[in-house]
């Protein structure tokens, strides 16, 4: 089999020249983005969200924040 492992985004390989490492899941750079508003993001600025996606620090506040999910 191919050294790599799928992106979470497309599902694709990712090999070590295309490779962005997040959280120990291994991203391709061009899919590396906020999932919302796909501004790209390194992986100090990526949020997880619950639904396994990343997320900037602003769409993850408006989307997971204390007024938004799972509260009230």
């Amino acid at each position: 089999a191919p050294k790599g492992q799928g992106c979470p985004r497309c599902g694709g390989m990712v090999f070590a020249a295309e490779q962005q490492l997040a959280k120990g899941t291994m991203w391709h750079k061009k899919c590396f983005n906020c999932a919302e508003c796909h501004r790209p993001l390194d992986s100090m600025l990526a949020c997880d969200g619950p639904d396994k996606e990343i997320h900037c620090r602003a769409c993850y506040a408006r989307l997971f924040g204390p007024r938004g999910f799972g509260y009230g």
